[in-house]
């Protein structure tokens, strides 16, 4: 879109528009509406390109083109010259009317039209189509002007198969009165003055026009003293004698415009706006010129106050390819154009100009032109041609009345024909032209004139002095067909059914002086006859045939309608026989358009949502009695449905209409609502009135002098039509009233349009106006029957006075009747009760200034009304000149939307409104919301049920506010309040203000008047205390008797309640709980923050969102909020509604959403919401310090909900702010605290006191928090916090996240991991998941959730420390959790009891296992596998996990938990007064109760449950599962892991197969997989040695185990064997298992049916093929794979003899600040002493140190290193060791440092584990440091150890030097061994034998290896977290730097920096590869350091030579400086590719 300053000029900005000459017009769907106010701002506009182009109209366009052009040719000659006649049709693009965007008001010559386009044109334009949409695609061409229709075919072009486009006329559009000023107008009215302007047009650097514009006026208008005699002006006033007159345009420009010459401007068009020389686009080009400001460059001419306009070319200007055009026109139209001189010629003015008045072509056989007779044909060449128009011509222009219609069917025609130079002499015996009728319908009419050469015609072309025959049809093309000369005839064969027409001249002669007479005959050949039936054919009903003589004779039948004659004694009218009775001899009729205008625009008055109609009054001048109306309408809804009929509605009433508008018990129905057919008028030229009758079932009879109101109306939302009421000429509207056209016996008046029925004005349409159709009437009101008086009045008796043949109407009996026109006050009759006949201001009063009352004042801007979308409310004040009760109110309203019915609310005060426009509390409500009113339309009257008395000199304020589906209209202020605006002898109302869409929310115009009016009456009369009810509550109300029993209200005040406006603090009243009565605290600051109903946040509802969840964050000051605007849910619906803020100080709402404890209620309120929002005073303020964050939840009951900006930002960003608080974006939460949606804007508003909340004693400081002290000191609010308690908002000693969420919370307490996992049907079905993670602090997990696809199941969660690879049963299991879950999403608390925590120690591991009822989905793992790290975060780490079937035993696919844990930090501890409160039923622990009240649970040792496998104590894997497990202790196998394809067969009960031992193992236990989960069985295991081949009999098997009625879980039985089955390495063994009876033993079959084969191994075991069995054992059966597990030991060794000197004391570390912190030693880390287990060659080999110092450069490894580090000389030993390793010397125990958590409890406490798991055993204390203060508000920040651990060298040694501050003690005390030692420092030097190997330098590769996800580090918040970028990131900014030199600075900083996290590496030593060319290096010239060059500038072709010396050069070596910005490096440390060295 070009700029508004563009779009206005059109020099420049055409040029810049038409640089593309062609294009096409893309895809719409839809034509958008158009805005007519951005339109005038706009001249010109880009394109859209959409696949369709509008038209709005389709003018056709008659050109005259010279085809054999001679050089030489002089103007006299061109008759010679052969000429083209091209009728052409353009495309008017008018937005204005469309709205599609593409241009304006531009001409476009449409080419490559379908066939019968014409033909399709002309029906639409009948049906008042008049908009043409062309589908499909649209070529414009703006250098030609040219609109290219595409080719009609459906052809496959190309392979595709092109759009047929589609050509769609369609109704114009509502809005079709537009302000364009260069829309071609149509020119129908061939009548009255004609403002003509003409352009005489040069263009900058061709030749201009030949004649001046002196020249041009004198040849247009001729008003040069002896200038040209005979010119358009003189030629058409002669011709029309005198109705028609073409005045020059000078008189109304001259003023403005000096170089204007009698109606010619000057136009000149610079060579840059003019892309081709086509005439068309040179007249676009002018037009804007004309039509633009004066401040941009242009004439600002209005082409709409102009009748034609006429341009005048340069020379040589191309019209349709031929620069030899003469000239062209619009047809109808107002435009016409003329090629250079041309415009001399009047007959080409005249031609042209007759084409706008919508003449076409006079021809004569082919040529289009051939009838010279007349000017619309050819010419002589002559400049001052004289002559006029054909017969046919001066019919359609209407100048004259001496012409005759005959039906030579029944009449012929004799008389005298004249010609139209003797027009001026006629007299009644004189014809000027006879049309004769054609009865055939296929044929046109003829038309006869006298063609005398004479005077004003005396250059006709031919056929001089002879009658010229024309045929023609109404408005198109003449065909002269004949002449004939005196004393002959021509006769037209077969004119009616075979019979000849004759037309006979007889002899010339002369009437008078100078007439010169053709005496004419028009007959049809006489019939010859033999009776009188042959005469029959043709005639009339009403003629006779008589057969005389042989011949017909014919003869009228008396009082027939239809013999000619209008024979009034036989009851023929005007209505009752049309063809008789004609206007204006018979009857007569008035239209609008039977005045000498202009064409001018019309309107419809129907609306988008109910039908309209006109109401006006007439005032009779005689008497007349109007029997039908002609009316225009449009055929169509607005939204463009057909209709089929109309429904038209007539009412009168006696007097004018003003002030009876609304009530229809007024008016007298003249016609009912009976159906008529449609009839479409053509609206494309000047609307004529439509033939189309309308006939009242009752006339309106008119005495003179008589003024009637007259109501026309339709249904079905038919659009009546009407013309604006605008005076041109005046330049003004026009009042109301006014007498807009009238003849002498009846004057129509300018009315208004009200809706249907009785309705008020929408929009424009309560303007002014002019009834447009036609009013038919007969003479005189006598009457002969009472019936012919029927007034439609039932109340009146209605008769016929046979005396005086007049009408007289009685009420007779009917008195006391509403409705009789007599106001009856007697019987209670009021202008409320009986609108009908009690009117204002006779009968009652009124005060205002509404629509009710018009006068001359009102429309003549005295005020009128203005409605703003913002505003529904009004607020003013009135002043009573005496005692008065106010009864009711009318307002108007303007509809945002349908809906009749509304809410009203009324509010009233003593005294003014001012200072109290916003507070509700001082107002007392006398209308509430909870009543419907019905609003007639716009307008609105309000009884009140209770109403206002005033006494004399009282000011009373009142506030009127609607429904927020509405708008209140109102009254344009002064610019300040308080006058008076209106002012009767009783009441004034003065001036006051509107507010915005809610009550007592916004001012939005602090001026403005009350636009409606007031009733009331005199006094406060009474009869009884009923009367005096003033719906005030708090008030006694009573009618008071004077002494002559006369009532008076009296309105006594209650006390001791809320509400009387009475602040009664001694009983406890304040403005929080009283704010009725209670002023709003005058001694506090306050503010607001937020968005009410402003455009630019325009609102969208939400049905299903009842809550809203958000925060609120201050700046450098407190405040205390006490009010939220919430805003509208419903319209006026009253809602529970719910406030919370979040407890704790600092809380973001992010992360409680759902978590009810972190909430505190401060407002639960019953609150009538409205659109813009209710302010809600907080029944407990809260309080904000500075620099806080807090969150706030607003919630209605289930049924409401909100609504929101429908430009809502992300949660977190600012939504608005004030100086002191930020309201931040947040989200839709569910009621009560549920589902999180999507984020939203808060759509309301927050207000609050600035520092402090005022207060006058301590119940105004109660905040609902049972945490604080709430006290009243020195006026300000304290709440003070009271220590120890839960919900004081401070997480104290002995309070985490779980037993305290009130106070601690995220993040600073707890935290949560969460996958951000969705399940999808991608995802894997099972019924459990098991997986584990691993604390990197202390931790305790409290929380967790989950997602699963299923509404309903049970689900069971357990959790154990330790790893879960080894984990087959639930042994060690402790059940967390034990429920059923309702939703897909569910999130449970991990309580199985209070005892029971789940404390995860840093560094130690802990599984989970989820089980269900029901099977539901996980995410599949895809490419990680089970182990692998699935999500981490600061505090612990999530890895894969494993599916599980209906036990934990069977294996699925390894997925991953889509769910969250949550975990407060530290290992959260119970607290206790007894022993028994630490009872955790766990027999392996001893509990215990501290004198600190802190339960301890010690590990008993040699205990069975511990968690310590003792082997010393004889625990194993067999007699001890829960604390010996595989694969640490013992092993097993899985035969069969898959559990697909298993099969049973009949009968197979047994399974033998055969068992290898690679080394020593024992098997305890088997597990067996059956096929039935609920049958009981009885279960043998057997075995042998050796093969069961040979074994044929059961005999030689040992029975190993017998179990009876075991019962299989989850199809899987688990046998602990009897006896161990023990096999020696390289032996073999056959096992037997049998059930013996209840189920089948699950197999897999052998397709293969192979013995021998391999099922499954390990290092330890083989398990071969078997064969299946079933009663009977047998060892040839069917092959098959057994499926179970074989659990085994590796060794049937001895346990152990020593027993490991480990404390279990268990970790007392919490999240709390220690009081004392233990002073440690410094520790020095070296070797481990333990050995470690390395494969070599396939082989285990076990090896230490000592074996690693032997040769060091080949044995340190990276692992070896981190298990040796003084070994390996590696200078960072705090690490843990990577190897596995034994902690005995019998490797009974061989963990690593990651799984040694598992076995023991305090692994540290080990021997010399801390050297080898050095991370692990680092001796820090758990606890925060102090790290530095907060920039922003000079708060600690701190930091833990874990973190210091992670840091570089250099912010480790910054960060242990700094001392404590702010009660937080220093790093040296919290991290000493991190500080002291720093993990690598050693005490002993360098070992002796130093490695031998140094670094190996990588090749050049490494630069280039970069990977897309690598990360660097980027930059450090300020709360001391890393902020990483990755390369891929870093290239995307690459490719920007290239095109913005910001980004390429940015990209040099990032890789030239050296900063470095500690962990994240730079981007130069990350990105090596596109950094490369973005790094900078020092280089050394002339012994001056060259700065800024980059690797890029090196690595140029142009630095070949000089390359190597500069990579090998270090230019600081010199002692040079480095720069005092960046510490550049040389090339060589930089430019690592470009100088091949690559680090």
């Amino acid at each position: 879109m070009m700029t508004s300053r563009c779009l206005k000029l059109s020099l420049r900005c055409v040029a810049l528009l038409l640089m593309t000459t062609d294009f096409t017009i893309a895809n719409s769907a839809d034509l958008p509406a158009f805005d007519a106010d951005t339109f005038l701002k706009d001249d010109l506009v880009d394109f859209d390109t959409e696949d369709y182009f509008v038209c709005d109209e389709v003018a056709t366009s008659v050109a005259k083109i010279e085809i054999e052009p001679k050089d030489t040719l002089s103007r006299s000659s061109k008759v010679t010259a052969k000429f083209k006649h091209e009728v052409d049709f353009t495309c008017v693009a008018d937005p204005s009317k469309s709205g599609t965007g593409h241009t304006k008001g531009l001409h476009l010559r449409l080419l490559n039209l379908p066939d019968g386009f014409n033909v399709d044109r002309e029906e639409a334009i009948a049906k008042g189509m008049t908009r043409l949409v062309i589908r499909g695609g649209a070529k414009v061409d703006f250098v030609d002007s040219t609109l290219h229709v595409p080719d009609q075919n459906d052809e496959a072009e190309g392979g595709y198969i092109s759009i047929k486009p589609v050509l769609e006329w369609q109704f114009p559009p509502e809005n079709s009165t537009s302000k364009f000023k260069h829309s071609r107008k149509l020119a129908f009215n061939q009548y009255g003055t004609k403002d003509v302007i003409v352009f005489r047009i040069s263009v900058e650097g061709r030749t201009p026009p030949t004649l001046s514009a002196a020249e041009i006026s004198d040849s247009i208008f001729g008003l040069k003293e002896n200038g040209d005699p005979v010119n358009l002006r003189t030629q058409f006033n002669a011709c029309s004698y005198g109705l028609i007159d073409f005045r020059p345009a000078g008189g109304l420009v001259t003023a403005l415009y000096s170089d204007v010459d009698s109606g010619v401007v000057e136009l000149s068009i610079p060579s840059s706006s003019i892309s081709s020389f086509e005439t068309l686009h040179v007249g676009n080009i002018a037009a804007e010129i004309a039509q633009n400001s004066t401040e941009f460059g242009g004439l600002d001419l209005d082409l709409d106050d102009y009748d034609h306009v006429m341009y005048v070319m340069p020379p040589n200007t191309i019209y349709n390819y031929f620069t030899s055009w003469v000239a062209f026109a619009y047809k109808p139209g107002t435009e016409s154009y003329y090629n250079d001189d041309a415009v001399a010629d009047v007959l080409n003015q005249v031609h042209e100009v007759g084409h706008n008045l919508d003449l076409h072509h006079s021809g004569e056989g082919s040529l289009e032109y051939g009838d010279t007779t007349d000017i619309m044909g050819y010419g002589d060449g002559k400049d001052d041609t004289r002559k006029c128009f054909n017969g046919a011509k001066m019919m359609e222009l209407g100048y004259y009345e001496h012409t005759v219609t005959l039906n030579p069917v029944d009449n012929s025609f004799t008389g005298k024909l004249i010609g139209v130079a003797d027009y001026g002499e006629v007299t009644s015996e004189h014809t000027l032209v006879v049309e004769v009728i054609n009865s055939d319908p296929e044929s046109n009419n003829l038309y006869v004139s006298y063609n005398r050469k004479k005077g004003i015609n005396i250059d006709t072309g031919e056929y001089a002095d002879m009658l010229t025959i024309v045929s023609a049809e109404f408005r198109e093309r003449s065909l002269l067909i004949g002449a004939v000369g005196p004393n002959s005839s021509f006769r037209v064969e077969n004119f009616f059914s075979g019979r000849d027409l004759i037309i006979a001249f007889g002899n010339v002669g002369v009437d008078g002086d100078s007439v010169d007479t053709a005496s004419v005959n028009i007959e049809l050949e006489v019939e010859d006859c033999a009776v009188a039936s042959d005469c029959s054919v043709g005639t009339s009903g009403c003629v006779t045939a008589t057969c005389s003589n042989q011949k017909c004779i014919y003869q009228s039948k008396d009082n027939c309608c239809g013999n000619g004659i209008c024979e009034a004694e036989a009851g023929e009218t005007c209505k009752t026989c049309p063809l008789d009775c004609k206007s204006p001899s018979d009857c007569n009729s008035i239209s609008y358009f039977d005045l000498p205008k202009k064409c001018t625009k019309v309107i419809r008055t129907g609306g988008s949502w109910d039908p309209a109609g006109f109401m006006f009054d007439v005032t009779a001048k005689n008497d007349i009695e109007i029997y039908a109306f002609e009316i225009m309408y449009s055929g169509t809804t607005f939204s463009g449905e057909t209709l089929d009929f109309i429904y038209p509605e007539i009412y009168s009433k006696r007097g004018t209409w003003i002030g009876s508008q609304f009530s229809k018990e007024a008016w007298v129905e003249h016609r009912g609502p009976t159906p008529h057919p449609v009839v479409i008028p053509n609206v494309t030229g000047c609307l004529p009135p439509l033939e189309d009758e309308i006939f009242l079932d009752i006339p309106i009879r008119m005495k003179a002098g008589e003024t009637v109101g007259i109501y026309i109306t339709l249904q079905k939302a038919a659009q009546l039509w009407m013309r604006p009421a605008t005076n041109y000429v005046k330049r003004r509207w026009e009042s109301v009233g006014f007498p807009f056209v009238e003849n002498g016996d009846i004057a129509l008046r300018a009315g208004v349009a009200p809706e249907y029925p009785f309705g008020l004005y929408i929009d424009f349409m309560g303007w002014p106006a002019y009834f447009i159709g036609r009013v038919k009437y007969n003479y005189g009101v006598q009457c002969d029957l009472n019936s012919q008086c029927n007034d439609g009045n039932t109340n009146t008796t209605d008769t016929c006075d046979l005396n005086t043949n007049e009408c007289y109407f009685d009420v007779g009996s009917n008195v006391g009747i509403c409705g009789n026109s007599i106001c009856e006050p007697e019987v209670g009759e009021n202008c409320y009760t009986c609108a009908q006949d009690c009117k204002i201001p006779n009968d009652c009063k009124i005060i205002g200034l509404g629509i009710n009352e018009f006068g001359e004042g009102w429309i003549n801007g005295y005020y009128r009304y203005k409605f703003d979308t913002k505003v529904s409310g009004n607020m003013f004040d009135v002043i009573a000149d005496e005692d008065l009760t106010i009864e009711g109110f009318e307002i108007y309203t303007f509809r945002d939307e349908y809906q009749d019915d509304q809410r009203v609310e009324i509010f009233t005060r003593k005294g003014t409104f001012q200072g109290n426009e916003l507070k509700e509390a001082a107002w007392l409500q006398i209308m509430k919301p909870d009543k419907l009113y019905r609003f007639e339309k716009e307008r609105i009257v309000l009884q009140l049920d209770h109403p206002v008395r005033m006494y004399k000199n009282e000011q009373r304020a009142f506030y009127i506010t609607i429904d927020d589906n509405w708008t209140l209209n109102y009254g344009e202020g002064s610019g300040s309040t308080g006058g008076v605006v209106l002012e009767d002898k009783s009441l004034r109302i003065l001036e006051g203000i509107v507010l915005e869409r809610e009550p007592f929310a916004k001012v939005t115009h602090p001026s403005a008047k009350f636009y409606g009016s007031i009733q009331y009456t005199k006094g406060h009369k009474c009869y009884d205390d009923v009367e005096c009810n003033d719906g005030d509550p708090t008030t006694s109300d009573e009618c008071f008797f004077d002494i002559n029993s006369v009532g008076s209200c009296r309105n006594q005040v209650i006390m001791n309640v809320c509400g009387n406006r009475v602040c009664e603090t001694s009983n406890g009243e304040t403005w929080l709980n009283c704010d009725a009565d209670c002023a709003f605290p005058d001694n506090g600051e306050t503010g607001v923050v937020g968005l009410i109903w402003d455009e630019e946040w325009p609102f969208s509802s939400y049905s299903n969102q009842n809550g809203m969840m958000f925060d609120v964050k201050t700046k450098s000051k407190s405040i205390t909020a006490y009010g939220i605007d919430i805003p509208r849910s419903s319209s006026n619906l009253t809602y529970e509604t719910f406030v919370y803020v979040t407890r704790i100080n600092g809380m973001s709402h992010v992360g409680v959403q759902n978590d009810p404890d972190k909430w505190i209620l401060v407002a639960h309120q019953n609150v009538t919401l409205s659109k813009s929002g209710r302010n809600i005073v907080l029944d407990y303020p809260f309080t904000m310090e500075a620099f806080e964050t807090r969150g706030v939840y607003i919630t209605f009951e289930e049924s409401g909900y909100f609504v929101a900006p429908t430009n809502s930002l992300p949660v977190g960003e600012v939504v608005s702010e004030t100086d002191e608080l930020q309201l931040l974006a947040g989200s839709f939460i569910k009621f009560d605290f549920g589902r999180v949606s999507e984020p939203w804007s808060f759509y309301g508003r927050m207000r609050y006191f600035i520092e402090g909340l005022p207060c006058k004693n301590d119940l105004e400081c109660n905040d609902n928090n049972i945490g604080t002290e709430d006290k009243c000191i020195n006026s300000r609010c304290i709440n003070n916090i009271i220590s120890g308690v839960c919900g004081n908002g401070v997480c104290e000693e002995r309070e985490s996240c779980q037993s305290c969420p009130q106070d601690c919370a995220a993040p600073n307490n707890c935290d949560e991991l969460d996958t951000n996992l969705s399940v999808s049907s991608a995802s894997s079905a099972v019924y459990g998941i098991i997986f584990e993670v691993e604390a990197k602090r202390d931790i305790t997990f409290y929380e967790l959730s989950a997602s699963i696809m299923r509404s309903s199941t049970n689900v069971t969660i357990y959790s154990r420390p330790g790893s879960w690879s080894h984990v087959s049963t639930l042994d060690g299991f402790t059940k967390y959790y034990d429920g059923s879950v309702s939703t897909r999403t569910y999130t449970v608390e991990l309580a199985a009891s209070s005892i029971t925590l789940l404390t995860t120690p840093m560094g130690t591991r802990r599984t989970f296992y989820i089980t269900y009822s029901s099977s539901f989905t996980q995410p599949l793992s895809g490419d990680v596998q089970k182990g692998d790290i699935q999500k981490e975060n600061t505090d612990m780490v999530l890895f894969v996990g494993g599916g599980r079937g209906t036990s934990i035993s069977t294996l699925k696919a390894d997925v991953l938990f889509a769910g969250s844990l949550s975990y407060d930090f530290g290992l959260n501890q119970n607290y206790c007064d007894v022993a028994s409160d630490c009872d955790d039923d766990n027999e392996a622990t001893l509990d215990i109760c501290t004198d600190k009240g802190i339960c301890k649970h010690s590990v008993k040792l040699d205990v069975c449950g511990n968690l310590i496998c003792e082997q010393w104590n004889g625990e194993s894997c067999l007699t001890c599962p829960t604390d010996c497990f595989a694969p640490i202790f013992c092993n097993e196998v899985d035969s069969d892991p898959q559990l697909s394809g298993s099969s049973t067969a009949s009968n197979v009960r047994g399974v033998v197969f055969d068992v290898d031992a690679i080394t020593d193992i024992s098997i305890h236990r088997i597990s067996l997989r059956t096929w039935s989960s609920s049958s009981a069985v009885n279960v043998q295991v057997y075995h042998v040695d050796g093969s069961y081949d040979a074994q044929p009999v059961l005999d030689n098997f040992n029975l190993v185990a017998d179990i009876e009625s075991v019962t299989p879980s989850n199809r899987i039985i688990d046998i602990v064997l009897d006896e161990k089955i023990v096999i020696n390495t390289n032996s073999r063994k056959a096992i037997y298992v049998k059930l013996s009876s209840g189920s089948y033993l699950s197999y897999r079959k052998r397709e293969d049916n192979e013995k021998g084969l391999i099922v499954e191994e390990n290092d330890d075991i083989k398990i071969f093929t078997g064969v299946s069995s079933n009663e009977v054992y047998s060892n040839e059966g069917t092959i098959v794979n057994f499926r179970g597990v074989l659990h085994y030991l590796k060794s049937n060794a001895p346990a152990p003899s020593f027993k490991p000197s480990i404390s279990m004391s268990p970790s007392t570390k919490n999240t709390n600040k220690p009081t004392a912190y233990p002073t440690l030693e410094p520790r020095f880390f070296g070797d481990s002493i333990h050995t470690f287990k390395m494969i070599a060659n396939g082989m285990e080999k076990w090896l230490d140190c000592a074996w690693v110092r032997e040769k060091p450069d080949k044995r340190c490894s990276d692992k070896v290193a981190s298990h040796c580090p003084l070994a390996c000389s590696e200078r960072v030993a705090c690490m843990d060791s990577k190897l596995p390793f034994a902690l005995d010397s019998d490797r009974a125990f061989v963990v690593t440092c990651d799984t040694i958590t598992s076995i023991l409890k305090d692994p540290c406490q080990a021997n010399d584990i801390e050297n080898t798991c050095t991370r692990l055993c680092a001796r820090d204390v758990d606890g925060v440091l102090f790290y530095n203060k907060d920039k922003s508000n000079g708060k600690p920040n701190t930091k833990d150890c874990k973190w210091l651990r992670e840091q570089s060298s250099a912010v480790k040694t910054e960060v242990c030097n700094k001392d404590g501050k702010g009660g937080f003690p220093s790093a040296s005390e919290v991290c000493a061994d991190t500080c002291e030692t720093d993990c690598d420092v050693f005490p002993n030097p360098a070992p002796t034998a130093a490695p031998s190997h140094s670094p190996t330098r990588v090749g050049m590769e490494s630069c280039r290896s970069e990977a897309e996800n690598d990360l660097f580090f980027y930059k450090l918040q300020d709360d001391g977290s890393t902020v990483t970028k990755s390369c891929g990131w870093l290239k995307k900014l690459a490719r920007k730097a290239e095109r913005k030199p910001s980004k390429k600075a940015k990209l040099i900083r990032l890789c030239q920096s050296s900063d470095e996290s500690g962990i994240f590496k730079s981007a130069g030593e990350v990105c090596m590869q596109t950094c490369e060319n973005h790094k900078l290096f020092i280089k050394n010239v002339n012994g001056d350091v060259e700065k800024m060059k980059t690797c890029e500038w090196l690595a140029s072709p142009n630095r070949d030579n000089k390359r190597s010396s500069i990579c090998g050069t270090n230019p600081l070596d010199a002692g040079l400086e480095k720069s005092p910005i960046l510490e550049l490096k040389p090339a060589s440390a930089t430019c690592f590719m470009t100088c091949e060295t690559c680090p």
